[in-house]
Parts: structure tokens; C-alpha cells; sequence
């Protein structure tokens, strides 16, 4: 019976946990690094010594000729400290570790450049109220030579870099050094786990990648007193499962030849084969599913029983809407019981005071210290609407486009709960970005969602339980991001004042922009309409704590502001200002407004007596497309339909002109299936007007319309370099 390289592995490392604990923890890590990189280097792999590589793989710019992973997982009972305390108890362990190894062959610049350097998480410790997990990880690398021979890379070389909140997250930075074109790498990382009333967390197998692989193989050995849920998505392969002479389930799932991702307008977790498997414990403390808890093997479980688990999860989170809001700001109840008495009166809709009290939770939530969890938040903002008496509604599950649908549901902490109002009109989820209710975050664009019913009414009703909505799918009018330019030269700089609005999903990549007082102001403004004089609660420390970071922030965000212009423009760019005009989280002004005013050097040169403009430059930079995006056969996935509007007011200098072949030279109209790009000039009063507009019209495209989808890039891409003559 096939058995874990990784369990003979980890029997060999446990007998270091007799290790004297007075010896020094660096020499003990190097002596269990060097065991685990001598334990996986001399295991025969046959797929890690291959070295021919196909000519069908010529044009790539690296090959994974083998990509391994194996997981092991057992249960152990024993004593444990409780954190905090001198007391210790029996506790819940799982031990084991994984291992993801992978043959990568370079072959070219791209590649080398890839595939120099690596970076790895230093040794960890979590700790929890009554839980604990302690991790240790090992890297190995190795350059194989075109004539056979192997360097190995002392992995002790590295650079440890803080990044994170805080700087708290520890990462080490690894170069390759002696790495050339035509080169082997055989790199690894290891972690071994020893966990305490914890979960193993979560893994997902992505079986493609952004290059060709070869060999792809997935290995897991998991004690049968754990409980092992995985389920395939995307066609991917199913394991093999046997047991083993101790009765552990061994799972095993190979996949050959499997071509390489496209570069563009792509998604893995929508499109690549994959498995997601859950390990649990069900006698630990931390909370487990109840479809997990029994053990044993759960291969593809019924999606029914996984939305159930997220139902009968939810009953446990405790949750009161009002209380919650008017803890956080003062006059929030009253402001719910205005709103009530509005509604009641005729004076506003349903949607108004879902939308209010909608809003009035997520400012609560950004002013506090609580952590924004989709349970709770949907089940608060549930007791809020419920309170209003007049307002139909019911709660549903969903998944955003990074998880699978919710007809194929892995886990219950991969779902997201909502909830809809009964006409439709409005689709509440937990806040990931400072929008407006009337918008949906595009995370959740087009998403299936299926509603709440209890048990009781699904048996008399058992239709209900098949039947999934779909969430809006939004317009590229909804997702729209205008550019309005005021531009006058200066020598051969442009000075430019540029007003952007923006809607929908083209909000979410600004979101950095604003400050905290803006944000706040902006709900407070909003939510003050109903008279109950909102403000914020806490004393005067609270008070000068915040304006203090107000102050802060004003200055971090006129250098995003300076960033924000850097990256719009090729050009060498002077930051002059920059200012939020308004957030955007009102439905009835759902716009995200900021203005910039900077110069741009090398906008203008001299011909002679005459003058060119590079016009082509205030457009932004654009996608472009290399000569392997050409050819496609994935179907196509952007962010979402939308739409983008630059409208360019441009001053021109005294005495020069512009003739009407001049500005047909500017003139585009690229219209199909996909989209759009057009550009429309004219002259007028001494100033040349300049709109340009490009659009896509779907978040989906088959792959037969890529042809249409690179005309609109193209024809984006190629406007750039356009340039106006100024005559005398």
C-alpha cells in the first residue's frame, strides 16, 4: 500500500522534540532544515528527472515540467498549556505538513527574471484565546545545469523583509544566484504544522498555471479520525483514494500536459481546473461545520448540506442592530426610529430607509473597533429592517468571483450572506469598499444566490432548494470613469486640471484616495438628513486621538494624490494639488469626484515655426498586447462591463491654429460586439475639444470574440501615440 513520503518524512523530524530545550533554536531549525531538504532531494520522483523538454513548449517563457504537492495530516491527543493560565489540559492536536515542490526550466529573460528570486514566511507562532499553532518552514533550491550539473542554493542567503500591518508579517527574500537561460530549478517549500484546537487551513490545488506544465501530482495522507472534505471544480480531475495499513485515506490525482494560462482577462478560480480540500478536527475548540463532524472521507459532499452548515453557522453569531449602531454613534437609535416614522408617513420609499439604515451600519462599523464579519453585519442590518415594519425582504447566500458558486459551495466560510429586497431593487452585502448601497461591489456581479428558507417550509416546499437567482449584472454606464481635463501649455509643459468621476467597480481602485475624514463627513452629511443629528461617540482623548490622524492622513493622501497622476501618464509629471470632491455613497449622487492639478513636461514641441502636441498622452496608459496574446482559446473574463470617458479641453497657445486634417488625424470609430473605442475633435473659440471613449460591454466574452476584444486595445494602445499640429 502506498504510503506518505511525508509521513516517514515527519516521523524521522519528530524525534528533534526531544531536542534539549536549552540547545540554541538556530542550530535546532538548521538541523531540522538540513534533514528536511536531505529527506526530499534523495526521494526517487521519476517526473523530477526528466530533462527533455517537448518543442511544442519552445515559446514559453519557462516550462513547470513537475509540480508536486503533498499533504499529511494526523490526529493526536496529549496535554497542552492553556495560554494565559499555569493550568494544563488534554487538548486536540493535528500534526503533519505539506509540501509543494516543482521542476521549473528557464527559457528566456522573462523567465530568468521570474524565477531569480523567491520568498518564503519565517518560523510562526498564532496564538488564540484556547487554541494554538505553531509552524515551521524549510525552502530548498537547487539549479540544474543544461550538463547535468546541481548547485545547490544556501537558502541561509536571504534577505528578511518586514511588509504587513505594522510591519508585524516577517517574509524572507531569496536570490538565485548563478540562474541562467536554459537552466533547471528545483525548489521547495515545506511547513511542518503541529496544531492545537485549530483547523488545518484550507488548500486549493490550481491545476494551471501562467506556464506550461507537464506533470502535475497532488498526494495527501489524512488520519481517518480527522474529517476530509474536498470537492473538484472546473472539470478538474477526481483523486484516487485508497487506505493505507493504518487506515489513513491516501488520495492521489495526476494531470499531464496542461497549457498555460492567458495573460489577460483571465480567472483561475472561474476558469482552471482546481480541488479545494478542508481538513477538520471536529474535537477541537475552534467551530466546526456540521457536515464535519463525523470522520472520515467526504468526496464532493451535496452542496445542500454545505449551505446548511452556513445557515446553522449563522444562529450562533450574537447580533442587535440598533444597539450596535447607537453604541458607536450618538442618536443612532433615534436616527433608526426618524427614519421609521418617515416611512410610515408616506414620506419616504423602502428603498430610501433600507438605504439609510444600510448606511448607517457601515459607518458604525468603520468608526468602531469591531471587526466587519458578513455574518453578523447582514443579521444586524437584518434586525434593522425588520424594526421598520413596512420594508419585505429576505436574506440569501452568494460567493464573490474569487470562490466557487454557490451551487457547487466547498465551505461554509467560503459563502457570504445578503440580503435582497422583495421588489429586487436592491442587493445589500457586507461593505468591501466605500460605495453606495444602490451599487454592487464587482466582486458579486452576476453571482448566483440562492434564499434563505427553513427547514420546515424547504420540506413542504422542497422545490426551493433548487432553485438559485442570479445577482445584477451591471452596464458599462454603471461602471463608468470620467476624465474631464482643463489643459493649457506652458513652454513645452501641458498644466492640466483634471476632474475624475467615477461609478460602480471603477471606484474600487481609488479607494486609497480617501482619507477618513472624508469618508466620515461624507456619511455624517448623508445620514443627517433625518434629523437626528449624528455624530460620533467618545471623549475628548477620542476626540483629539482622531483629528490628530486626520492631520496624518491629509498628507498621505496628497502623495497618493502625486502617485495617482505618476501612474496615469508616461510622461515626467510636477504634482501640484490634489483634493476629494465627493466620496460617493450617496444614492441619489453615487459618484466618487476628486480633483488633480499637475504639469506634464514634453507635451508640446517645436517644428519650425509650428508646434506638436502630444495629445495621445493624456489618454493613459493603455493595455498592450504581445505576440503570444494573440492566438486564444479561453473564453474571456474582465473585471466587470465598463466604460471610460476622457474629455480633453485644450487651450491653444495665441496665434496658432489647427487645420481640419489635423483633427481627422485624431478622429477613431472602432465599434463590434465587444465594445468600443471612438475619438471624437473639433476646434472652437481657440480651443481644440477632444473626446475619447472606450468601453467593454460585457464582464463574459466567448473566446470567438477575442479578434473583436484586441481591435478595441489596438486601436487604444495606437492612440497614445497620437500628436496634433499647431499651425502659425
Amino acid at each position: 500500500m502506498k504510503t506518505s513520503r511525508l509521513l516517514s518524512l515527519f516521523i524521522l523530524l519528530s524525534s528533534f522534540a526531544v531536542f534539549s530545550a536549552k540547545a540554541d533554536e538556530a542550530e535546532d531549525y538548521r538541523i531540522f532544515a538540513d534533514e528536511v531538504k536531505s529527506a526530499v532531494y534523495s526521494t526517487e520522483m521519476p517526473e523530477f528527472e526528466v530533462r527533455e523538454i517537448p518543442e511544442k513548449y519552445a515559446d514559453a517563457s519557462a516550462v513547470f515540467v513537475a509540480i508536486y504537492h503533498e499533504l499529511n495530516a494526523r490526529k493526536k491527543t496529549g496535554f497542552g498549556h492553556l495560554p494565559g493560565t499555569i493550568r494544563f489540559s488534554a487538548k486536540a492536536r493535528v500534526e503533519g505538513g505539506e509540501l509543494c515542490r516543482m521542476l521549473i526550466y528557464i527559457n528566456d529573460k522573462a523567465g530568468l527574471e521570474k524565477f531569480s528570486e523567491f520568498d518564503f514566511a519565517t518560523d510562526m507562532k498564532k496564538k488564540m484565546s484556547n487554541a494554538h499553532r505553531k509552524q515551521r518552514h524549510v525552502m530548498g533550491v537547487r539549479v540544474i545545469k543544461p550538463d547535468g550539473t546541481i548547485n545547490d542554493v544556501n537558502t541561509d542567503e536571504f534577505v528578511e523583509v518586514e511588509e504587513g500591518k505594522k510591519n508585524k508579517e516577517k517574509r524572507r527574500k531569496l536570490a538565485v544566484p548563478g540562474l541562467e537561460v536554459g537552466d533547471m530549478i528545483d525548489v521547495f517549500f515545506y511547513t511542518e504544522h503541529k496544531l492545537q484546537n485549530v483547523h488545518l487551513e484550507p488548500m486549493t490545488y490550481y491545476l494551471r498555471d501562467i506556464y506550461p506544465i507537464m506533470n502535475y501530482h497532488v498526494h495527501a495522507v489524512v488520519d481517518d479520525n480527522l474529517t476530509t472534505q474536498y470537492r473538484t471544480l472546473n472539470g478538474a480531475p477526481d483523486f484516487a483514494v485508497s487506505r493505507d495499513d493504518d487506515k489513513n485515506y491516501v488520495l492521489d490525482m495526476t494531470a499531464q500536459d496542461i497549457a498555460a494560462e492567458p495573460r489577460l482577462w483571465y480567472s483561475s478560480d472561474e476558469q482552471s481546473p482546481l480541488v479545494k480540500l478542508y481538513v477538520y478536527n471536529r474535537r477541537s475548540d475552534a467551530y466546526t461545520p456540521n457536515s464535519a463532524r463525523k470522520d472520515g472521507l467526504q468526496q464532493n459532499p451535496d452542496p445542500k448540506e454545505i449551505k446548511k452548515d452556513f445557515w446553522l453557522g449563522r444562529d450562533y453569531i450574537f447580533h442587535n442592530g440598533q444597539n450596535f449602531a447607537n453604541y458607536y454613534l450618538k442618536n443612532g437609535a433615534k436616527a433608526v426610529k426618524e427614519i421609521s416614522k418617515q416611512l410610515k408617513k408616506g414620506e419616504i420609499d423602502s428603498v430610501a430607509a433600507a438605504d439609510y439604515l444600510y448606511n448607517l451600519l457601515t459607518l458604525a462599523y468603520f468608526v468602531s473597533d469591531e471587526n466587519l464579519y458578513h455574518m453578523r453585519f447582514g443579521l444586524q442590518l437584518n434586525d434593522l429592517l425588520r424594526g421598520l415594519g413596512k420594508v419585505k425582504y429576505y436574506d440569501f447566500v452568494s460567493t464573490d468571483n474569487e470562490e466557487e458558486a454557490v451551487d457547487e459551495l466547498a465551505s461554509m466560510f467560503n459563502a457570504e450572506a445578503g440580503i435582497c429586497l422583495l421588489d429586487g431593487k436592491r442587493h445589500y452585502l457586507t461593505p468591501r469598499a466605500i460605495i453606495s448601497p444602490s451599487e454592487l461591489h464587482g466582486d458579486f456581479i452576476g453571482r448566483k444566490y440562492q434564499s434563505y428558507h427553513t427547514d420546515k417550509y424547504i420540506k413542504q416546499h422542497p422545490e426551493v432548494d433548487t432553485i438559485y437567482r442570479t445577482l445584477p449584472e451591471t452596464s458599462p454606464e454603471q461602471n463608468r470613469n470620467v476624465s474631464e481635463m482643463k489643459v493649457r501649455t506652458d513652454g513645452t509643459s501641458a498644466v492640466i486640471d483634471r476632474r475624475e468621476s467615477r461609478t460602480g467597480v471603477t471606484k474600487l481602485g481609488v479607494q486609497h484616495l480617501l482619507t477618513a475624514e472624508d469618508i466620515v463627513n461624507a456619511y455624517l452629511s448623508y445620514l443627517n438628513r433625518s434629523g437626528a443629528e449624528i455624530s460620533l461617540k467618545g471623549n475628548n482623548k477620542k476626540a483629539a486621538d482622531r483629528q490628530e490622524r486626520y492631520n496624518s492622513e491629509r498628507q498621505e493622501q496628497q502623495d497618493a494624490f502625486k502617485q495617482e497622476v505618476e501612474d496615469s501618464h508616461k510622461n515626467q509629471t510636477e504634482f501640484i494639488s490634489g483634493k476629494v470632491e465627493q466620496v460617493g455613497i450617496d444614492p441619489d449622487a453615487p459618484e466618487l469626484i476628486y480633483n488633480v492639478s499637475y504639469k506634464m513636461d514634453g507635451f508640446v514641441k517645436q517644428a519650425g515655426k509650428n508646434k506638436i502636441m502630444s495629445v495621445g498622452s493624456l489618454l493613459g496608459g493603455q493595455t498592450e498586447l504581445l505576440t503570444a496574446d494573440r492566438e486564444r482559446n479561453d473564453d474571456i473574463v474582465l473585471s466587470s462591463p465598463r466604460e471610460f470617458v476622457v474629455r480633453a479641453n485644450i487651450e491653444l497657445p495665441a496665434g496658432y491654429h489647427v487645420s481640419e486634417k489635423a483633427l481627422d488625424a485624431l478622429r477613431r470609430e472602432v465599434k463590434n460586439e465587444a465594445g468600443l473605442f471612438t475619438v471624437t475633435a473639433e476646434a472652437k473659440d481657440g480651443h481644440v475639444i477632444i473626446e475619447i471613449t472606450k468601453r467593454y460591454n460585457h464582464r463574459h466574452e466567448p473566446a470567438g470574440l477575442w479578434r473583436e476584444l484586441t481591435e478595441i486595445v489596438d486601436a487604444a494602445s495606437a492612440w497614445q501615440s497620437s500628436t496634433l499640429l499647431l499651425e502659425q
